[in-house]
């Protein structure tokens, strides 16, 4: 056997020189590893989450100020407000540039019908709300026509939704 130890004490590549025995790695040792691991995994995992949803909701707040701001050219043109988001749709598509900048969405954030957008959802897959007066549930926001997301939770009127202007 080779080896280049320097004493009758040493322990060389995992062989124990003094009866020809192999060290082995501890029940204990393997657990503690094992700990580590699914403590790094869990907080790449909450760290990815946050990433995830982060990025979801930049998405969705983009295309709110995108069909906010197609409302409000729609409303220029034609000085009239639509009434949910049904007509806001059909009347947006009438109007080239009103439909081009709503075709100019991702297309997995609009959902069609017969070549028609019906809808447009944000980035949990929920649609959104248009609302063309200035209350929701009661709540007076003080701003005018607006639209609104459901948020990371997919329920609409709490605190993590998300609107096409800042709620006061």
């Amino acid at each position: 056997m080779i080896s280049f130890d320097l004493d009758r004490n040493s322990l060389t590549a995992g062989i124990c020189m003094h009866n020809g025995c192999r060290r082995a790695f501890t029940l204990l040792e393997i657990l503690v590893v094992i700990a580590i691991i699914i403590i790094l995994a869990s907080i790449a995992l909450y760290v990815g989450q946050k990433v995830i949803t982060g990025s979801r909701i930049s998405q969705t707040s983009t295309v709110l100020v995108t069909v906010s701001g197609i409302q409000n050219d729609y409303t220029r043109e034609t000085n009239r407000m639509p009434t949910d988001m049904s007509d806001f749709l059909t009347k947006a598509m009438s109007f080239p540039a009103s439909d081009k900048q709503l075709r100019s969405l991702p297309r997995e954030r609009l959902t069609w019908s017969g070549g028609n957008v019906t809808g447009v959802i944000d980035a949990w897959g929920n649609p959104l709300r248009f609302f063309p007066n200035t209350a929701s549930g009661g709540t007076y926001y003080g701003r005018g026509p607006y639209f609104q997301s459901a948020g990371p939770d997919g329920t609409y009127d709490n605190s993590d939704d998300i609107y096409s202007f800042a709620p006061q």
